[in-house]
């Protein structure tokens, strides 16, 4: 067999190798992210995705309500809070 056979060869199992490593990480990600929603809480001090800091005052199955400062709150996708404080 050419060598150029075995170089499309390693390449198609490299190329293989690295779609599968890329699933189980985006896999993995995922999981990490719906257990940090499902732990979230009112009374949280969170950080959204975009750098405010608050507190969780309501939460709902898609939206949460930030207390920003006093008498302001924001409604926010639960989704855009990225960390605890």
């Amino acid at each position: 067999m050419p060598v150029w056979f075995w170089i499309i060869i390693v390449w198609i199992v490299y190329m293989v190798f690295i779609m599968a490593k890329r699933a189980a990480d985006y896999k993995k990600a995922k999981e990490e992210s719906r257990k940090f929603q499902q732990s979230l809480k009112v009374g949280d001090r969170v950080i959204l995705t975009n750098g405010i800091h608050g507190s969780i005052s309501l939460l709902d199955k898609a939206t949460a309500i930030i207390k920003i400062a006093d008498r302001v709150e924001i409604t926010v996708e639960r989704y855009s809070i990225g960390m605890f404080e």
